[in-house]
């Protein structure tokens, strides 16, 4: 769509506004895709969509559907996205708490997931009020904070035991039954110093990670729980 945003006059390029130019284009694109499903054939729409490939993907992208079922039809409900639903952007989540319902009962499937609908966008409502502070890595980067001290303390975990660790008490007592062999005297020398160092600063940055996640969730996620949000 940004390619699309000028036109050219008889007194040179005329600048459009992006924003009306892009929601003319999706108006289209909505309507397209609706007409799209009487084309059984395929006559019409289909190939008016293969001319420009890229601007059907650029408003794909950032369009939704809700399908709607209704006296036995299923209606179906186009509208935009947001950029921020866009992949890789803020919103782009599975949200799996929304299907955390009771399939049985139809009546209570409907009322549990309106209901987590509403704890979603309270909880995404506070979120972008912290995206637009310095403090937006708290909300935007939680799981990938999660997911760095979790494999950080992994890591921490595999080089105590595969490299060789001993407790002081532990090592004395061994260096005094004297059974160490030429290969014992250069690992102690050697390779467990430098696991000691390694591990010593991957320790402190495991403990300025946690830092940063405690930080993160009560700056960004305490409050949704204690208003009742969920996460």
């Amino acid at each position: 769509c940004p390619s699309f945003r000028q036109k050219k006059g008889g007194g040179g390029v005329v600048s459009l506004d992006p924003h009306l130019c892009e929601d003319e284009g999706v108006r289209y694109y909505h309507l397209m895709r609706f007409i799209q499903h009487f084309d059984h054939q395929n006559s019409v729409i289909a190939p008016l969509l293969r001319k420009n490939p890229q601007v059907v993907e650029y408003y794909k992208e950032r369009t939704g559907f809700v399908e709607i079922q209704r006296e036995g039809r299923i209606e179906l409900c186009y509208f935009r996205l947001l950029d921020n639903c866009l992949p890789k952007e803020a919103l782009d989540k599975p949200f799996l708490q929304m299907y955390d319902a009771d399939r049985e009962e139809p009546d209570n499937k409907n009322v549990q997931y309106l209901e987590n609908m509403c704890s979603l966008i309270d909880r995404e409502i506070f979120h972008a009020d912290i995206r637009r502070t310095p403090l937006a890595f708290t909300a935007n980067q939680w799981d990938l904070i999660c997911s760095m001290s979790f494999g950080l303390a992994a890591l921490v975990q595999g080089l105590l035991v595969f490299g060789g660790y001993m407790t002081p008490a532990a090592k004395e007592e061994y260096a005094a039954r004297d059974e160490r062999v030429e290969s014992d005297v250069w690992f102690f020398d050697n390779v467990l110093p430098t696991v000691l160092v390694t591990a010593r600063w991957m320790c402190v940055a495991y403990l300025v990670l946690c830092c940063v996640r405690a930080f993160s969730f009560v700056w960004a996620h305490a409050p949704i729980l204690l208003m009742g949000g969920g996460e």
